[in-house]
């Protein structure tokens, strides 16, 4: 039921392979990480089958303001109900537990309490409407033709 898709690599405050052991550590068998050699690699149809699946998706990024991986984008757009660590300026492209939820990075706490909250089956319907949300969310502003869009934009600007 928890999914996460990426590889690890070495990075100044080596949170990631910290973060994947201790989830791994807590919810053994229930958690499935893909991508961490190339042999286990999955794109495309492959992984909105294991996203769609999954019950939550976790995510994380290199950490600085205003940076994070655009697979956060491919994660609530194929359908998952992702977790993410908060980085400042994320809030201002999805409403926090309405599109996706957030934990403190370095909390494993608030990062577990959040888990184990949307695996319970009684918070489900929650769980549907926060996806469902961010998968519009994801259509309405976040698509590659947005992102030309924008693109354009700063260049027009010149």
């Amino acid at each position: 039921p928890i999914l996460f898709v990426g590889g690890v690599y070495p990075v100044s405050d080596n949170f990631r392979p910290l973060f994947l052991d201790i989830v791994k550590q807590k919810y053994g068998s229930d958690f499935y990480w893909f991508g961490k050699n190339n042999p286990d690699e999955v794109r495309e149809e492959e992984l909105s089958t294991l996203i769609n699946r999954s019950r939550v998706v976790l995510g994380e990024s290199f950490y600085w303001p205003g940076y994070w991986s655009n697979r956060i984008y491919e994660s609530i757009g194929r359908g998952g109900l992702t977790i993410h660590p908060y980085v400042p300026g994320l809030e201002e492209e999805f409403e926090e537990g309405e599109e996706c939820i957030f934990f403190n990075r370095w909390n494993f706490e608030d990062l577990f309490s959040k888990i184990d909250y949307y695996l319970d089956k009684a918070n489900g319907e929650e769980r549907e409407t926060i996806i469902e949300k961010g998968m519009e969310r994801v259509r309405k502003d976040h698509t590659l033709l947005n992102r030309c869009n924008q693109i354009m934009d700063i260049l027009n600007g010149f």
